[in-house]
């Protein structure tokens, strides 16, 4: 169910993108339309965001870490987009009566995005967390990819150590407190 979930969170992503392309290429009418769709979509992101990390954080259904590097690196081109779009909105803040507005934009969707890499990592995160409070094995590579996990650009290269140092799908099959399923 987990990865069911995680696919539907990268399909709502790039949906995200796709709605604002083409808010930008139609005429105003049909754009006001996409516009409800784009914030519809933001708020079933959220939603699902929010979900995700709650299912993630209690209890992970079969979720290894090489799936969840995938995620992230289906992600990239996203993030790429945000960024870009980013930089063009903050552009805006040259014309006095918008930058108000066009900085509380520009928060949201940092917050938006971190939010993001932070439910794509979690149930990575709950594992190494899981493993060095267990003392089975501490070791600096796993540290460094636990603190990795909570930036941007290094999440995707903790996940790939963390897949390759494993060398192995992994799953979490207990919840947060350690009692079995």
């Amino acid at each position: 169910m987990l990865k069911k979930l995680y696919i539907t969170f990268v399909f709502l992503m790039y949906v995200l993108v796709g709605i604002f392309f083409s808010m930008i290429l139609v005429d105003d009418h049909l754009a006001n339309i996409l516009a409800y769709a784009f914030i519809v979509d933001a708020f079933l992101l959220l939603a699902l965001m929010i979900f995700l990390g709650i299912l993630s954080f209690f209890k992970a259904d079969q979720c290894s870490y090489r799936f969840i590097r995938n995620v992230k690196l289906l992600l990239i081109p996203f993030y790429i987009f945000f960024f870009v779009i980013g930089i063009l909105i903050s552009v805006g803040l040259l014309v006095p009566f918008l930058a108000l507005v066009i900085l509380l934009a520009i928060i949201l969707s940092v917050a938006f995005g971190y939010l993001s890499i932070i439910v794509t990592g979690l149930p990575n995160i709950v594992k190494l967390v899981k493993r060095i409070i267990n003392n089975n094995e501490i070791n600096i590579a796993l540290i460094i990819s636990l603190i990795m996990h909570f930036f941007f650009g290094l999440d995707v290269i903790g996940s790939v150590i963390v897949c390759f140092k494993e060398g192995k799908n992994i799953t979490i099959n207990d919840d947060i407190l350690g009692r079995d399923n």
